[in-house]
Order: structure tokens, then sequence, then C-alpha cells
């Protein structure tokens, strides 16, 4: 009796353990996939380099794609376009100029560049630049914007999204990069709301 009791436990333990497995091994990838979201909110996005600052001209919109690698589910993809920003290069004031000379070489006076993401919060529509008008247009819906983002007219719920951005130490030619950490946002609501 007491061998078939003892031969019953382990076969039951060996069973319980088996259905564990066999759980985990369902139940693991389902709870990771819901917990992506998650995760991938509280990560920080990483600053990307869009273009040299030499090339953005003060007081005149730069078109740049930003390039990136792209995870889903199972893959890494190689870094590709996704996406595009306005860069905004303030126009440097002559009294700044004249301190700038003033101050000691170890000082490095840098302008201050804006990144404004391209895509219109109206409906989504690629934002271009009008020499003429000197200001932001929406091709889809008219909607207007300053050269600050700020919106013109009531078509756009919001002022162009503003991206976080800054300038990188020079590299090994010498070259300083504007970097910016992308992101994109829900389109037809008052307040910003990043995608995840």
């Amino acid at each position: 009796m007491l061998k078939a009791m003892t031969r019953r436990t382990l076969l039951q333990t060996l069973t319980a353990s088996l259905w564990a497995i066999a759980a985990g091994a369902i139940f693991g990838p389902v709870l990771r996939l819901l917990a992506a979201p998650l995760r991938a909110s509280r990560r920080e996005r990483p600053f990307l380099r869009v273009a040299p600052l030499s090339a953005v001209q003060p007081g005149r919109p730069f078109r740049a794609t930003v390039f990136a690698e792209r995870q889903d589910a199972f893959f890494r993809h190689p870094p590709g376009p996704v996406g595009t920003v306005w860069l905004i290069r303030e126009e440097e004031d002559q009294k700044e100029n004249q301190q700038g000379k003033e101050e000691t070489e170890a000082a490095v006076h840098l302008p201050r560049v804006s990144a404004l993401q391209s895509i219109c919060p109206h409906l989504g529509c690629g934002i271009d630049f009008l020499d003429a008008q000197h200001a932001f247009l929406c091709p889809c819906h008219a909607s207007r914007f300053a050269l600050s983002g700020e919106r013109l007219n009531r078509v756009s719920p919001r002022d162009m999204d503003e991206l976080p951005c800054r300038i990188s130490e020079p590299d090994d030619a010498g070259q300083r990069w504007v970097e910016v950490q992308y992101q994109e946002f829900q389109i037809g609501l008052a307040h910003r709301r990043p995608l995840a």
C-alpha cells in the first residue's frame, strides 16, 4: 500500500509539473505581449542624428528625414526612413555674436535649433513650407502654421508638435549634428498623446 501511494504521489507531481510547464509555455508569451506597451512607454526614446548643423540655415526651415532601426514583434529591421521633421535654426542676434566674440574660446556659443513634426495634427497629412508666405501649410485641409509651429487658423486642433532636439558634440571630422528624439502623436486631438 505504501509503494502504491508513493507511485501515485510521484505520478501526480509529474503531471502537475507538466501542466505548469505547458501553461507557462502558453501564457508566458501572451502576458509578455500584453505588457509590451507598458515596457515601450517606459523606455526612453534615443536621440537620432538627422542633419549636419551646417545644413540648417538661420531662419529657413530644413526638412530632414529621420532614419532609425525598427523592431516588430519578432524581427529587428535595419535602419530605414521612419518619418521627417522640420528643423528651424534661430537667426543669430548681432548682440549675441558680439558677446560670443568677447567670451573665452573655451565656451562655444551654439545656435538654438528646434524640431517640428512634419505630420499635421489635424488629419495626418504632410506639412509643407511656403517660401512666399513664410509659413507652414498642410495641403489637405489648409491648416496654416507660423515658423514657430503655432497654428494660424482654427483648422488644426493644436500647434505643430515640437520634438526634443539637441546639437551633438563634434564628431571625428569636427562636424556637429542635429539630433532629434523622434516620435509620432495621435492626430485629431486637442492635446498631444504620443503613439506607443
